[in-house]
C-alpha cells in the first residue's frame, strides 16, 4: 500500500502502572524480564509503524534478533501468544490478518495524529470508530488503487484447493487398505485437535506439512499423553514451538513421578523388546511398558552409582 503521509509517531504515552495490569503480569510471570522488554519493544515497532504491526515467523525472527542476549524467536513467539491470550492484543484479529494491535492502542494512536494532515487506515483493522476524525482516510482492503487484491488470493487458495482434493483422489488407497487412514491421522486438523488449538494455526500448519512421515508418527503417539500431563495450557508449548524443539522425543513425566514418554532407537534397544516395531513406535501393552520403564530406570541408577566420585 502507498503511503504518502506519515503514519507512525515519535512518542507514544507509557502508564506508570503498566507492569501492575494483570496481562503484563501473566508475561512477567511466565518470561520474567526478558518477556517485559520485548512487551515494550512491540508497542514502539507498533506505533512507530502506526497503530498495528504484522506479526509472523520472518517477523518473529528479525524481532529476536534485536532482542539480543540470545533471544530466539520461538521465545518471542511464545510471549505473542500469551498477551493474545490474556487479551493484550485483540485475538480475532490476529486470527483473521496475522497483525498485532489492541483498542488501547488504537485510541492512543488516533489521539496522536490528530494535527496531522492525512492519516490512512484500513478499516477490517479498526476496533474504534474514525467517522468523526475529519484527517483519516478509510481504505477497505479488497477497494480501489491501493487496496490488497483479496479476490484474486481467494481466487488462488480455492484453485489450489481443488487441486489439492483431486490429487487427494487420485491417490486414495481403496476401501480397506489402512494407509489412507493413516494418512487421514496424521493430517494436520486431526493433530491441531489433538493439541487442542494452542498457538498459531497458521505457521503451525506449515511446520506441521513440511514435518517426514517417522516423525508425525511420532507426534501422534505422543501428542494425547504430553496434552494429558498439562491439563494447564500456560506449561504446554504452543504447537510450533513443540514441532521446532522436536518434543516428541521428550520423555513426560506423569503425576506419579514416572517418565512416560517416546524413546529413540538407542533407547528402544536398551529397554528390551518392549517396542512392537511398526511405525509409530507404540508398546504392545501396558504391562510392558511399565517393565522396561523400571527396567530402564534401575539402569540409568546403576550408571549413575558407577561413577567415580570427584
Amino acid at each position: 500500500m502507498a503511503r504518502t503521509n506519515k503514519s507512525g509517531i515519535d512518542y507514544f504515552p507509557f502508564d506508570v502502572d503498566f507492569f501492575q495490569d494483570e496481562k503484563v503480569q501473566f508475561v512477567s510471570a511466565r518470561f520474567g524480564t526478558k518477556g517485559e522488554a520485548i512487551i515494550v519493544r512491540l508497542l514502539c515497532k507498533i506505533y512507530r509503524n502506526g497503530y498495528y504491526v504484522e506479526f509472523d515467523d520472518d517477523t518473529a525472527l528479525l524481532f529476536a534478533k534485536s532482542v539480543g542476549d540470545g533471544c530466539q524467536d520461538s521465545f518471542v513467539k511464545d510471549v505473542v501468544y500469551e498477551l493474545l491470550k490474556r487479551g493484550f492484543f485483540d485475538k480475532s484479529i490476529f486470527e483473521r490478518f496475522s497483525i498485532l494491535t489492541s483498542r488501547g492502542i488504537q485510541n492512543r494512536y488516533f489521539e496522536a495524529v490528530k494535527r496531522y494532515k492525512t492519516v490512512e487506515v484500513i478499516s477490517e483493522y479498526l476496533l474504534v470508530n474514525v467517522e468523526e476524525m475529519n484527517n483519516v482516510n478509510i481504505i477497505e482492503i479488497n477497494v480501489n488503487i491501493n487496496s490488497i487484491n483479496v479476490d484474486i488470493n481467494s481466487q488462488k487458495k480455492r484453485e489450489r484447493k481443488e487441486k489439492e482434493i483431486e490429487n487427494e483422489k487420485k491417490i486414495k488407497p481403496q476401501k480397506g487398505e489402512s494407509d489412507y487412514e493413516v494418512l487421514d491421522e496424521l493430517s494436520f486438523e486431526n493433530v491441531w485437535l489433538m493439541y487442542q488449538r494452542k498457538g498459531n494455526k497458521k505457521s503451525s500448519q506449515r511446520r506441521w506439512d513440511g514435518l517426514p512421515k517417522k516423525a508425525k508418527l511420532l507426534a501422534v503417539e505422543h501428542i494425547p499423553r504430553y496434552v494429558e500431563a498439562t491439563p494447564d495450557e500456560k506449561y504446554r508449548k504452543n504447537f510450533e514451538t513443540y514441532i521446532n524443539q522436536e518434543a516428541w522425543n521428550d520423555k513426560i513425566i506423569t503425576k506419579n513421578g514416572t517418565a512416560n514418554g517416546i524413546t529413540n532407537t538407542a533407547n528402544s534397544q536398551a529397554m528390551g523388546n518392549g517396542y512392537s516395531g511398526n511405525g509409530a513406535n507404540t508398546f504392545r501393552t501396558d504391562a510392558e511398558r511399565r517393565r522396561n520403564e523400571r527396567q530402564m530406570l534401575t539402569q540409568m541408577a546403576t550408571a549413575v552409582l558407577q561413577q567415580p566420585e570427584t
